[in-house]
Protein backbone atom coordinates (compact mmCIF):
# COMPACT_ATOMS: atom_id res chain seq x y z
CA UNK A 1 0.00 0.00 0.00
CA UNK A 2 1.25 3.68 -1.03
CA UNK A 3 1.21 6.24 1.61
CA UNK A 4 -1.26 8.03 0.43
CA UNK A 5 -3.66 4.89 0.68
CA UNK A 6 -2.27 4.72 4.33
CA UNK A 7 -3.13 8.04 4.84
CA UNK A 8 -7.02 7.72 3.23
CA UNK A 9 -6.95 4.27 5.54
CA UNK A 10 -6.61 6.77 8.50
CA UNK A 11 -8.87 9.73 7.49
CA UNK A 12 -11.42 7.20 6.90
CA UNK A 13 -10.65 5.68 10.38
CA UNK A 14 -11.19 8.66 12.09
CA UNK A 15 -13.85 9.61 10.04
CA UNK A 16 -16.00 6.76 10.98
CA UNK A 17 -15.72 6.12 6.86
CA UNK A 18 -14.36 2.76 6.69
CA UNK A 19 -15.98 0.62 4.86
CA UNK A 20 -13.71 -2.24 5.16
CA UNK A 21 -14.02 -5.08 8.03
CA UNK A 22 -11.08 -4.75 11.30
CA UNK A 23 -10.62 -6.39 14.60
CA UNK A 24 -8.11 -4.54 17.23
CA UNK A 25 -6.50 -5.42 19.64
CA UNK A 26 -5.06 -2.59 22.31
CA UNK A 27 -1.06 -3.41 23.56
CA UNK A 28 -0.62 -0.22 25.15
CA UNK A 29 -1.91 3.06 25.95
CA UNK A 30 -1.75 4.31 22.06
CA UNK A 31 -1.43 1.07 20.16
CA UNK A 32 -3.36 -1.67 18.43
CA UNK A 33 -2.06 -4.68 16.51
CA UNK A 34 -4.68 -4.93 13.89
CA UNK A 35 -6.19 -7.29 11.39
CA UNK A 36 -8.33 -5.68 8.44
CA UNK A 37 -9.69 -6.57 5.07
CA UNK A 38 -10.13 -3.07 2.68
CA UNK A 39 -13.72 -2.50 1.29
CA UNK A 40 -12.10 -3.71 -2.52
CA UNK A 41 -11.04 -7.12 -0.36
CA UNK A 42 -14.40 -8.37 0.55
CA UNK A 43 -15.67 -11.31 -0.51
CA UNK A 44 -18.00 -11.47 -3.65
CA UNK A 45 -20.23 -14.10 -3.93
CA UNK A 46 -20.84 -13.68 -7.48
CA UNK A 47 -17.03 -13.74 -8.12
CA UNK A 48 -14.80 -17.10 -7.57
CA UNK A 49 -14.22 -17.45 -4.41
CA UNK A 50 -10.26 -16.59 -3.41
CA UNK A 51 -8.25 -17.28 -0.63
CA UNK A 52 -7.67 -12.95 0.53
CA UNK A 53 -5.87 -12.82 4.01
CA UNK A 54 -5.98 -9.59 6.03
CA UNK A 55 -3.67 -7.12 6.19
CA UNK A 56 -1.37 -6.93 9.46
CA UNK A 57 -0.75 -3.39 11.09
CA UNK A 58 -0.32 -1.47 13.96
CA UNK A 59 -2.25 1.87 14.53
CA UNK A 60 -1.36 4.89 16.51
CA UNK A 61 -3.51 6.75 18.67
CA UNK A 62 -2.22 10.44 19.28
CA UNK A 63 -3.39 13.00 22.41
CA UNK A 64 -6.47 13.59 20.79
CA UNK A 65 -7.55 9.93 20.92
CA UNK A 66 -7.48 9.83 16.96
CA UNK A 67 -5.00 8.08 14.72
CA UNK A 68 -2.09 9.39 14.30
CA UNK A 69 -0.03 6.96 12.20
CA UNK A 70 0.22 3.25 11.12
CA UNK A 71 2.50 0.44 10.81
CA UNK A 72 2.18 -1.71 8.36
CA UNK A 73 3.55 -4.93 9.00
CA UNK A 74 4.04 -7.01 5.39
CA UNK A 75 6.51 -9.63 7.58
CA UNK A 76 9.64 -9.02 5.67
CA UNK A 77 9.35 -5.34 5.60
CA UNK A 78 7.36 -2.20 7.83
CA UNK A 79 5.51 0.06 6.38
CA UNK A 80 4.76 3.19 8.55
CA UNK A 81 3.12 6.45 7.76
CA UNK A 82 1.93 9.31 10.42
CA UNK A 83 -0.21 12.05 9.27
CA UNK A 84 1.27 15.41 8.37
CA UNK A 85 -0.66 17.36 11.14
CA UNK A 86 0.80 14.80 13.69
CA UNK A 87 4.59 14.67 13.03
CA UNK A 88 7.47 15.64 15.33
CA UNK A 89 5.59 14.62 18.34
CA UNK A 90 7.18 10.89 18.92
CA UNK A 91 4.33 8.80 18.34
CA UNK A 92 6.22 6.82 15.76
CA UNK A 93 9.35 6.34 18.01
CA UNK A 94 7.38 5.58 21.13
CA UNK A 95 5.13 2.98 19.63
CA UNK A 96 7.72 1.34 17.63
CA UNK A 97 10.01 1.08 21.02
CA UNK A 98 7.64 0.47 23.68
CA UNK A 99 4.81 -1.49 21.56
CA UNK A 100 5.54 -2.47 17.92
CA UNK A 101 8.81 -3.70 18.58
CA UNK A 102 8.28 -5.68 21.74
CA UNK A 103 5.01 -7.38 20.05
CA UNK A 104 6.83 -8.50 16.86
CA UNK A 105 9.68 -10.07 19.31
CA UNK A 106 7.41 -12.78 20.42
CA UNK A 107 7.31 -13.88 17.14
CA UNK A 108 10.38 -12.95 15.08
CA UNK A 109 14.03 -13.00 16.04
CA UNK A 110 14.92 -9.89 13.45
CA UNK A 111 12.99 -7.52 11.36
CA UNK A 112 14.21 -5.20 8.35
CA UNK A 113 12.90 -2.55 7.14
CA UNK A 114 13.63 -0.86 3.65
CA UNK A 115 13.46 3.12 3.28
CA UNK A 116 13.25 4.30 -0.61
CA UNK A 117 14.11 7.84 -1.23
CA UNK A 118 12.56 7.27 -4.56
CA UNK A 119 9.16 7.43 -3.17
CA UNK A 120 9.87 9.82 -0.29
CA UNK A 121 10.44 13.34 -0.04
CA UNK A 122 13.79 14.57 0.76
CA UNK A 123 12.81 15.52 4.17
CA UNK A 124 10.56 12.10 4.89
CA UNK A 125 13.95 9.69 3.89
CA UNK A 126 15.64 11.95 6.64
CA UNK A 127 13.09 11.42 9.34
CA UNK A 128 12.02 7.68 8.80
CA UNK A 129 16.06 7.08 8.82
CA UNK A 130 16.42 9.38 12.30
CA UNK A 131 13.55 7.24 13.78
CA UNK A 132 14.89 3.57 12.45
CA UNK A 133 18.15 4.50 14.26
CA UNK A 134 16.87 5.76 17.04
CA UNK A 135 14.51 2.64 17.86
CA UNK A 136 17.69 0.44 17.33
CA UNK A 137 17.86 -0.53 13.68
CA UNK A 138 21.54 -0.95 12.26
CA UNK A 139 21.90 0.20 8.16
CA UNK A 140 22.94 -2.99 6.79
CA UNK A 141 22.74 -1.89 3.02
CA UNK A 142 22.11 0.92 1.00
CA UNK A 143 21.63 0.95 -3.17
CA UNK A 144 20.13 3.44 -5.54
CA UNK A 145 18.53 5.52 -2.87
CA UNK A 146 16.93 2.59 -0.78
CA UNK A 147 18.31 1.93 2.53
CA UNK A 148 18.15 -1.08 4.09
CA UNK A 149 18.16 -1.44 8.18
CA UNK A 150 17.99 -4.59 10.20
CA UNK A 151 17.07 -4.79 14.24
CA UNK A 152 17.76 -7.94 16.52
CA UNK A 153 15.03 -8.45 18.16
CA UNK A 154 15.87 -11.53 20.33
CA UNK A 155 17.35 -9.24 23.11
CA UNK A 156 16.83 -5.59 24.56
CA UNK A 157 13.30 -5.47 23.86
CA UNK A 158 10.89 -3.91 26.83
CA UNK A 159 8.32 -5.92 27.82
CA UNK A 160 4.98 -4.35 26.61
CA UNK A 161 3.77 -2.41 29.08
CA UNK A 162 0.39 -3.68 30.19
CA UNK A 163 -1.42 -6.60 28.41
CA UNK A 164 -5.27 -5.49 27.74
CA UNK A 165 -8.09 -8.06 27.03
CA UNK A 166 -10.35 -5.99 24.67
CA UNK A 167 -13.62 -7.62 23.67
CA UNK A 168 -16.52 -5.87 23.62
CA UNK A 169 -20.31 -6.72 23.56
CA UNK A 170 -20.90 -5.46 20.47
CA UNK A 171 -17.82 -7.38 18.61
CA UNK A 172 -19.70 -10.41 20.66
CA UNK A 173 -22.28 -9.83 18.66
CA UNK A 174 -21.24 -9.12 14.92
CA UNK A 175 -19.17 -12.05 15.40
CA UNK A 176 -22.38 -14.34 16.40
CA UNK A 177 -24.15 -12.72 13.60
CA UNK A 178 -21.76 -13.46 10.80
CA UNK A 179 -22.06 -17.24 12.13
CA UNK A 180 -25.68 -16.84 12.12
CA UNK A 181 -25.43 -15.67 8.76
CA UNK A 182 -23.24 -18.73 7.71
CA UNK A 183 -25.34 -20.70 9.54
CA UNK A 184 -28.36 -19.93 7.57
CA UNK A 185 -26.90 -19.57 4.16
CA UNK A 186 -25.73 -23.39 4.70
CA UNK A 187 -29.02 -24.30 5.21
CA UNK A 188 -30.95 -22.96 1.72
CA UNK A 189 -27.88 -24.48 0.45
CA UNK A 190 -28.95 -27.54 1.85
CA UNK A 191 -32.62 -27.06 0.58
CA UNK A 192 -32.07 -26.25 -2.71
CA UNK A 193 -29.82 -29.60 -3.17
CA UNK A 194 -32.58 -31.75 -1.42
CA UNK A 195 -35.41 -29.85 -3.73
CA UNK A 196 -33.07 -31.11 -6.96
CA UNK A 197 -31.56 -34.37 -5.18
CA UNK A 198 -33.56 -35.50 -2.51
CA UNK A 199 -32.01 -36.38 0.54
CA UNK A 200 -29.05 -38.02 -0.44
CA UNK A 201 -26.21 -39.24 2.11
CA UNK A 202 -24.20 -36.00 1.40
CA UNK A 203 -26.78 -33.82 3.14
CA UNK A 204 -25.69 -35.47 6.34
CA UNK A 205 -22.13 -33.35 6.40
CA UNK A 206 -24.51 -29.90 5.93
CA UNK A 207 -26.52 -31.17 8.71
CA UNK A 208 -23.37 -31.89 10.67
CA UNK A 209 -21.89 -28.23 9.89
CA UNK A 210 -24.66 -26.52 10.86
CA UNK A 211 -24.97 -28.22 13.88
CA UNK A 212 -21.48 -27.48 14.28
CA UNK A 213 -22.21 -23.62 13.56
CA UNK A 214 -24.73 -23.57 15.90
CA UNK A 215 -22.48 -24.43 18.97
CA UNK A 216 -19.23 -22.02 17.99
CA UNK A 217 -22.04 -19.30 18.51
CA UNK A 218 -22.17 -20.51 22.02
CA UNK A 219 -18.40 -21.05 21.91
CA UNK A 220 -17.74 -17.53 21.45
CA UNK A 221 -20.13 -16.46 23.92
CA UNK A 222 -17.57 -18.55 26.17
CA UNK A 223 -14.56 -16.84 25.11
CA UNK A 224 -16.27 -13.20 25.80
CA UNK A 225 -17.00 -14.36 29.03
CA UNK A 226 -13.56 -15.22 30.22
CA UNK A 227 -12.37 -11.87 28.55
CA UNK A 228 -14.71 -10.44 30.53
CA UNK A 229 -13.61 -12.23 33.99
CA UNK A 230 -9.90 -11.76 33.52
CA UNK A 231 -10.61 -7.57 32.85
CA UNK A 232 -12.37 -7.23 35.62
CA UNK A 233 -10.30 -9.84 38.20
CA UNK A 234 -6.83 -8.40 36.33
Amino acid sequence: MRSSELASLLNELNSGDFKGEIFSRKINDHVYYSKFWLAADQVDINKKPINNPPHTAYFIKGGDGAFAGLVLDINSDLHWHILKENRKNGYLTNALKYAILPHLSLKKDQQRITIDGNSLTAEEFANSQRVAINVGFTLSESKNAKSEYIINLTHRMPALEQEYVDFSKEELLRIQSKLQYLRDSLYRIEVGLNVKYGDCDEMEHFRETRKMLKKLVAKTEAIWDRMKNKNSTG
